[in-house]
């Protein structure tokens, strides 16, 4: 069961780190438009 445990827990890191992804690539799109214009 601990290994169950572990399994989830990393699923569970890897959805955190793939949230900010998207974050970052609005960020750098909407800095750019800024720049642009």
């Amino acid at each position: 069961r601990e290994k169950t445990e572990e399994e989830e827990e990393e699923e569970e890191e890897e959805r955190q780190k793939d949230q900010p992804l998207p974050r970052k690539i609005l960020f750098l799109f909407f800095s750019a438009i800024y720049l642009f214009t």
